[in-house]
C-alpha cells in the first residue's frame, strides 16, 4: 500500500500487477456487494440468465448481463465475461466495460434488492 497526497493507493499481487485508489476499490465492494444481495438466490442457471435489473436504473439486458458477469466472474475479468457467449458482450471494448459497470453498481448501490 502507497500513500500519495492524501491518497491511499492499493496495490495488488496478480499475474498482472493491479493499482486501485481506495475510494474506487470501496465504492465497487460496495457495489458487488448489493448485487450479491440482488442475485444470491437466484444461484442456478436458469434463474440467474433470467434475472434483470431494475427497470429504473436500465432496460437494456446488455446491462443485466454485465452485471450478471460481475458477479459470476469477478469486477474486471472482461476476458472471462467475453468468453461466456450467454452474456453477450464480445464486441464491447474492456475500457466501455469498466465505466459501465462502475456506473451500473453506483445506481444498483442505491436500489434495495
Amino acid at each position: 500500500m502507497l500513500i500519495e497526497a492524501q491518497k491511499i493507493i492499493l496495490q495488488f499481487a496478480t499475474a498482472v500487477p493491479q493499482t486501485a485508489f481506495s475510494r474506487t476499490f470501496l465504492l465497487r465492494y460496495k457495489g458487488l456487494q448489493v448485487l450479491y444481495l440482488h442475485l444470491n438466490h437466484k444461484l442456478n442457471d436458469d434463474d440467474m440468465f433470467k434475472w434483470v435489473m431494475p427497470a429504473d436504473i436500465s432496460r437494456t439486458r446488455e446491462d443485466s448481463m454485465l452485471l450478471l458477469g460481475a458477479f459470476l466472474y469477478g469486477f474486471g475479468n472482461w476476458r472471462g465475461m467475453k468468453q461466456d457467449s450467454r452474456l453477450h458482450i464480445l464486441e464491447k471494448t474492456d475500457s466501455y466495460l469498466l465505466d459501465r459497470l462502475d456506473f451500473l453498481l453506483r445506481a444498483l448501490s442505491s436500489k434495495k434488492p
